[in-house]
């Protein structure tokens, strides 16, 4: 006799139509077939199940999921923020809460507003059982007690975050796909008080006293994921097993957050691409980076030689660390950063729309026909950047790079209406069409500017840097179509004549007066002159740098660059804030970008003619001289001079790093305009790690008061 099949037995299938039961019928117990709606049915009608399914059905209109306010242009932010932050009176099917939600038993017993019976869930309490198991309200709304329930707490705790991921509800376009992660889940009550808050570990939602990381201080910066965190009053709050820190903004807002690469990732209120974008934030609260997996930054530069690296060629240059996401333009056989056009001829040349026709992997190398120039500051500038980025943040940048200049050209044959600035609008359009081709948008975020030696007797120079500026924003905007205003960020020149020093003048003019366009990034009197046989000085020019100082001039305009574009102010050198005098004392207070002022005659010689860089000027005719410059304290120099001055109060001045060449070739290294004030900044270079990139204080003329 064969076994029969036991119904535990029979395959199983991926739909029924009928089901087999047990019934009473007249007393007595019968088996009978039964259709899966009659089933359904019997199972709604049936308390408590009735009552439990009918919790748990889902107004999907009433569904509040936000991305905190965040109101960009979603399609060209071009992100996703990794938090989700979704209200707890209307999660509906995705979660079933009790309604009454608490962080901790503290805050549950001191809310005693429900009504009777009304039942809450406790979850972050540092007694376990209290977040196992829901409490219910004893006494009427205003009074009475919370007592502990046998029901058990809603199992947040077990649900995946791959299966919330799977519920259409809690899917927005702007999140990404459905394979995309949520990094962190934050739940918050009608007032908006964050009453969940849980971080993605291995696919697992974690709750109580999250420990997603170790301690900051041991926290492996290359360690993918970031940590729990949600917005207050437009900060970030972020927990940690060092405690709860708060990231400022600013003067910008916060509108939402969630891990990042290795810390949090925000929408900020800043304009770049959009009038918002997605940011990676560094473990210091400090760099914030303009984040998107398709968002191209482009580094531009513009000017004179030194903005093309004229006489810059030789061992050394920088070799593209990231080819895969640093370019330059392709313009054909041995394309090169000028776009393969001779910058150096003292003719403008003339760039055709259409020569881009690509991207390639960013080079050093030498370009035009007679090789003359080579190494640029735009090629340390992203390789400098990707550094930081990789180190502090994780990823890679897609940077892309480009020069313009022209050698010995001044400003009246830069700006619009001649062909170097058609040249480019036409390279950045031809860009832009390349840029799209291969997957991404071009933002141009800042433009380097290395001019003003061929309008050292230029007293219009600072007006014509505005109109240049107000112009190339305009234009530039319209090819891109982003959102930010493009900066102007300057270095000082130091090759000067004595007492041709307008445009340098100007350009410190232009930092204090023009706070919104332009920074004053850099002096060059620190930087490396010696072009030729390294160490024979006899046949260096003293106007252009050497390869080595194309990479230091990159590596200083780069810290401009993070604090200006990335950063919640813009960068500020050191400079002159005030010049008082008493009696033969003239105290001159700085702004110091890190640590305290240093007098260093080692890394700078100091220049005859001046003491430590600093000259005094009145129109008495007796001018008194300087006896010496010290260190008065941290931010400020006492000059003190041989006798007090006579000259009228307006016409007495101090100078600093302003004594230039004397006109007469060839120039040469003791000429060179240059001070010796710096601050104890302890940065170092990427090109070269044994370099401290001091912040040197830039040439001004400051007026004395009484």
């Amino acid at each position: 006799m064969d076994t029969p099949t036991k119904t535990t037995n029979i395959p199983a299938v991926s739909a029924l139509d009928e089901v087999l039961g047990n019934v009473t019928i007249d007393g007595i117990e019968r088996t009978r077939r039964q259709t899966m709606g009659s089933l359904a049915a019997q199972l709604a009608g049936t308390e408590p199940l009735a009552s439990q399914l009918s919790s748990v059905v889902t107004d999907t209109s009433a569904l509040e999921l936000r991305i905190s306010g965040h109101d960009g242009d979603i399609a060209a932010l071009d992100s996703r923020v990794d938090a989700v932050e979704v209200g707890i009176a209307t999660i509906g099917g995705a979660v079933t809460t009790p309604g009454n939600v608490y962080l901790t038993k503290a805050a549950r017993d001191a809310d005693l507003t429900p009504d009777a019976d009304a039942l809450a869930q406790v979850t972050s309490d540092a007694d376990f059982q209290v977040n196992e198991y829901l409490s219910k309200k004893v006494g009427a709304t205003g009074t009475g007690t919370w007592t502990l329930t046998t029901i058990p707490a809603p199992a947040l705790n077990s649900r995946r975050l791959d299966d919330l991921e799977a519920e259409p509800l809690l899917r927005n376009g702007f999140m990404g796909n459905v394979n995309d992660k949520y990094d962190t889940l934050v739940i918050k009550d009608s007032a908006d008080k964050v009453v969940f808050a849980a971080s993605q570990e291995d696919g697992s939602i974690r709750v109580g006293a999250w420990e997603h990381k170790p301690s900051l201080a041991n926290h492996d910066p290359y360690e993918p994921g970031g940590y729990p965190c949600y917005i207050s009053a437009g900060d970030i709050v972020v927990i940690h097993d060092n405690g709860v820190q708060t990231i400022d903004g600013g003067a910008y807002t916060f509108t939402a957050c969630g891990p990042g690469k290795t810390f949090v990732t925000a929408s900020w209120d800043k304009p770049a691409m959009a009038a918002s974008c997605a940011v990676q934030i560094d473990r210091n609260g400090e760099i914030f980076a303009v984040y998107g997996k398709s968002l191209l930054t482009l580094i531009f530069a513009y000017g004179q030689s030194l903005s093309a690296g004229s006489r810059a060629v030789g061992a050394g240059m920088s070799v593209n660390p990231d080819p895969d996401h640093i370019f330059m333009p392709n313009t054909g056989y041995s394309s090169d950063i000028r776009l393969n056009l001779n910058t150096a001829a003292g003719v403008a040349p003339v760039l055709a729309p259409g020569a881009i026709t690509g991207l390639v992997p960013m080079d050093s190398v030498p370009g035009e026909e007679a090789f003359t120039s080579g190494q640029t500051p735009v090629e340390t500038i992203c390789y400098a950047l990707h550094y930081e980025i990789m180190r502090k943040l994780n990823y890679s940048p897609v940077l892309g790079g480009m020069t313009l200049g022209v050698g010995g050209f001044a400003l009246s044959q830069l700006v619009k209406g001649t062909q170097p600035y058609d040249n480019t609008q036409i390279a950045i359009a031809d860009f832009e069409t390349a840029a799209f081709a291969a997957g991404y948008r071009t933002w141009l975020p800042a433009v380097f500017w290395r001019g003003g030696e061929s309008d050292a007797s230029n007293a219009t120079y600072e007006s014509g840097m505005v109109a240049l500026r107000t112009d190339f924003n305009t234009d530039t905007k319209g090819i891109t179509g982003q959102a930010s205003d493009i900066w102007f960020i300057m270095a000082a020149p130091s090759s000067f004549v004595e007492g041709l020093d307008k445009a340098v003048l100007a350009m410190l003019a232009l930092h204090e007066n023009q706070p919104t366009g332009f920074v004053l990034s850099h002096p060059s009197y620190m930087l490396d002159y010696d072009i030729y046989a390294p160490g024979l000085t006899t046949d260096d020019d003293y106007v252009h740098l050497s390869v080595r100082g194309q990479q230091m001039d990159g590596e200083y305009a780069k810290k401009a660059w993070l604090k200006t574009i990335y950063g919640k102010t813009r960068w500020e050198p050191l400079r002159p804030l005030s010049a008082v005098r008493s009696a033969a004392n003239i105290d001159v207070t700085f702004n110091v970008p890190v640590g305290s002022l240093v007098l260093d005659t080692t890394t700078v010689t100091e220049r005859t003619g001046t003491v430590k860089g600093f000259e005094f000027i009145d129109d008495s005719g007796s001018t008194p001289a300087i006896s010496s410059v010290t260190i008065l304290d941290a931010d400020t120099v006492r000059i003190t001079l041989a006798s007090t001055p006579t000259g009228t109060q307006a016409s007495q001045k101090v100078r600093y790093a302003l004594k230039g060449h004397d006109g007469s070739a060839p120039f040469n290294a003791s000429e060179m305009a240059r001070g010796n004030l710096r601050d104890s900044d302890t940065t170092r270079a990427v090109f070269d790690p044994s370099l401290t990139l001091y912040n040197w204080c830039v040439p001004f003329e400051k007026t004395v008061t009484v």
